[in-house]
């Protein structure tokens, strides 16, 4: 405890630092410098695409322009109800399928059989083709 309060002391006399308990704020410190600073102040980073996240809006609309329109599939008659697709490598692709009967759920992949009577084919956002 009293290491913490020498810390403090030599902390606050050395570099300004003030404790966030001690509910102080420093003198000469004027609020808007605490503020954050204006988004112009980003500008940099976002040129600069550190993330390679491209534009969003522009990317997303080229991918529906260029995703392939399948045709309408007729629904499977499986009494389940698809709840939810995790979509990435083979490996990490979900279905969260429930039996509407036993309202059990349960996690399938490419390759694992529903109810006994349809096999998983492909796994895509939000759609199972058995």
């Amino acid at each position: 405890m009293s290491s913490k309060i020498l810390q403090t002391v030599i902390l606050s006399n050395v570099f300004g630092y003030v404790s966030p308990m001690s509910g102080r704020v420093r003198s000469g410190v004027d609020a808007r410098e605490q503020a954050a600073p204006p988004l112009s102040a980003y500008t940099s980073i976002s040129r600069r695409n550190i993330f390679n996240s491209g534009s969003g809006e522009d990317d997303a609309l080229e991918a529906l322009k260029a995703k392939k329109i399948e045709e309408p599939m007729e629904a499977s008659g499986l009494n389940v109800l698809l709840l939810g697709t995790t979509v990435g490598p083979p490996e990490d692709t979900f279905a969260v399928i429930e039996d509407l009967e036993t309202r059990e759920q349960d996690l399938y992949q490419v390759g694992d059989t529903v109810q006994e009577e349809a096999r998983i084919v492909k796994v895509s956002r939000c759609q199972v083709v058995l």
